[in-house]
């Protein structure tokens, strides 16, 4: 389990959004493991992270449909 705390500003959004590569870098590497994330599949890479992020929204809809949404195989 990985939590990701700090000021304002000292890049806790990007590292959110370089891990599962919503963007990739553009000089040097993130690794997980040891490993570029660049070298993992999208599905392995994103299947193993949960992001919650600051702002959260739900669908006027059922908790139950709202997982599912994102993960239809959830129970």
């Amino acid at each position: 389990t990985l939590a990701l705390v700090g000021a304002s500003g000292s890049g806790k959004s990007t590292v959110s959004a370089l891990l599962p590569r919503y963007y990739d870098v553009s000089a040097g590497a993130v690794l997980v493991g040891g490993r570029d994330v660049r070298e993992l599949t999208l599905d392995s890479l994103r299947a193993a992270i949960g992001l919650v992020p600051e702002d959260s929204f739900l669908f006027s809809d059922t908790i139950r449909a709202n997982i599912a949404y994102g993960r239809p195989d959830a129970t």
